[in-house]
């Protein structure tokens, strides 16, 4: 196996939570083939000797791994990279004609207040 602490560094100043770190760095290195598909993952405590991080945070990064489909954790044999990556696809942010996509309307409306006056300039009291 590939060790991981050669690509994976770790930044603990960073806003970015650890997991997700490690989670971002390994998607980074199975779409860069360096960690190649169904090849198989050190286990948990193996990575975080070798990641220098406490279990859980591997198990918090290898979860969201599979939840967004880049790893297949199978009980009692092991977690694999999947043969298919994730489809991963972005989002248009204008149209053809070069207007904006997105909401075009609020959730919500807004009510005129019939009971308030139009702001106005109210003079001090001590310019009287």
């Amino acid at each position: 196996m590939f060790p991981l602490n050669a690509v994976i560094d770790i930044d603990k100043t960073c806003q970015t939570p650890v997991y997700l770190q490690i989670a971002n760095k390994m998607i980074v290195q199975i779409k860069k083939g360096i960690l190649k598909p169904g090849s198989k993952l050190p286990g948990t405590r193996d990575l975080s000797k070798m990641l220098n991080v406490h279990r859980q945070t591997i198990v918090a990064a290898l979860d969201e791994l599979d939840a967004q489909g880049w790893i297949e954790i199978v009980p009692y044999s092991g977690t694999y990279i999947k043969e298919s990556m994730p489809e991963v696809r972005s989002k248009k942010l204008v149209s053809r004609d070069g207007q904006p996509l997105g909401i075009q309307n609020t959730g919500f409306t807004l009510i005129k207040n019939k009971f308030l006056p139009a702001p106005h300039f109210v003079k001090p009291y001590y310019l009287k």
